[in-house]
């Protein structure tokens, strides 16, 4: 049976400070935080991680993340 190694894309998610959960949680209690913000915080923190995937197109509002089935893009609109 082949084992997949998931460990850099839970770090992404939950594991590393700054992981992706944490970014979501703090850009939602933030009075000012904005749909845009956070996803521009997610971009600017995990841009270089290899399991963090940014949209071809800066139009859409969207982050993705590598997981052991393919690439999962998510929206981050409302």
């Amino acid at each position: 049976m082949k084992f997949v190694d998931n460990q850099e894309t839970l770090k992404l998610i939950a594991g590393i400070p700054m992981n992706i959960f944490s970014l979501i949680d703090e850009e939602s209690i933030f009075p000012k935080g904005t749909d845009q913000s956070m996803l521009d915080k997610l971009h600017s923190t995990h841009s270089n991680a290899p399991m963090y995937l940014k949209p071809k197109s800066e139009l859409q509002k969207s982050f993705g993340v590598n997981h052991f089935a393919g690439a999962a893009f998510y929206n981050t609109k409302g």
